[in-house]
């Protein structure tokens, strides 16, 4: 008998994703150290292939690997799932720097550059994939921080 899931496969992809990319971030030879499950359960857990389909990151190995990031990458897809998002609570200032609005762009330019290149060739490979995705988690970090205290100074 078959349960009966309310997970979609496009949601599976998209959490099995962002946990692939979290773990790559975080590196998963040294992240092992960090937490319970050893590498050969944590490929598991951002693998898309069909054998490690229903093989999902436990909760409190999420939040660990989403703090060594610096960020809810993969508990954030999870709320997102749930038409939720995340906003950081941690008391700090409303207001955007220059400095800040300068790193932002700055970021941005570099991952723009990357994206660029990566995809000339109308594909990106293993080792374009390796250089932009973490141009991109620092990206939506920084991205995510201006907007959490530009929204904060609106109240």
């Amino acid at each position: 008998m078959h349960s009966i899931r309310t997970i979609s496969d496009e949601e599976r992809r998209a959490l099995k994703g962002m946990t692939a990319a979290a773990l790559k971030f975080v590196g998963l030879s040294a992240f092992q150290f960090l937490t319970r499950v050893k590498v050969s359960a944590l490929s598991k857990y951002g693998s898309a292939g069909e054998e490690h389909r229903d093989d999902f990151i436990p909760v409190d190995v999420a939040v660990e690997a989403d703090r060594a990031c610096g960020e809810p990458l993969i508990i954030g897809e999870a709320a997102r799932m749930l038409g939720y998002r995340l906003v950081k609570d941690d008391g700090a200032e409303d207001s955007v720097s220059p400095a800040q609005v300068v790193a932002l762009g700055a970021q941005a330019s570099r991952t723009i550059e990357a994206a660029y290149r990566a995809v000339e060739d109308l594909r990106i490979d293993a080792r374009e994939r390796a250089e932009l995705t973490p141009m991109l988690i620092e990206l939506q970090r920084k991205t995510a921080d201006m907007l959490s205290r530009v929204a904060g100074g609106a109240r």
